[in-house]
């Protein structure tokens, strides 16, 4: 099985996993592991925030968070997709969001506001899986990989219990994050290889 396939299959894992888990489970986990995130060293030190905004049962949801960093005065910035690429929009009301590239919440396009990613001081970026050395498999299409190439954020992501793995597959063109969050614990990466 090739790392495509390897992939594959995690992700059919996690969507299985996430169609069978309660919403009040779901709901559980999301907040511990915001928890986590604001509680952290990361959050507080950051002024610029991408966030994205959660669709579907397998993301950590963040509606609150998006609605509590902007109570916190945080500058905060949300990803929309233009040309198949990743940019990141200002955000000032999370009402702004509607769905857009693949159903995801997006600003307005009235609403967009293009951030450069070098302003961004933390990333939090989805995923479908990860690992203890904060290595993540997205959905597919290298959106998110190739924008946290443009920045020098501190990379963070957030977890269900059933999207962490021992290990997940990657690549070389997969960017690893900085610290990952979920409901149980916090991860750094140990080693690089």
């Amino acid at each position: 099985m090739d790392i495509a396939e390897e992939k594959q299959s995690v992700r059919a894992a996690v969507f299985k996993a996430a169609a069978s888990t309660p919403d009040s489970q779901l709901e559980t986990q999301s907040d511990a592991a915001i928890a986590r995130l604001l509680a952290s060293p990361h959050y507080s030190s950051a002024t610029t925030i991408f966030s994205y905004a959660s669709k579907g049962r397998h993301e950590v949801r963040t509606r609150r968070l998006l609605e509590k960093m902007l109570a916190d005065g945080k500058r905060l910035c949300v990803p929309y997709v233009d040309s198949n690429e990743v940019h990141a929009s200002l955000l000032t009301n999370v009402d702004d969001l509607v769905p857009r590239s693949y159903g995801v919440p997006e600003p307005r396009v009235d609403k967009i506001q293009k951030i450069n990613p070098l302003e961004i001081e933390l990333a939090i970026v989805p995923g479908v899986a990860f690992d203890a050395e904060c290595n993540r498999v997205g959905y597919g299409n290298g959106y998110f990989d190739r924008f946290l190439l443009l920045t020098t954020a501190v990379k963070a992501g957030l977890a269900y219990d059933f999207q962490l793995f021992t290990s997940v597959p990657y690549n070389e063109s997969d960017v690893p994050l900085d610290a990952l969050y979920s409901a149980v614990r916090e991860f750094a990466p140990q080693k690089r290889a």
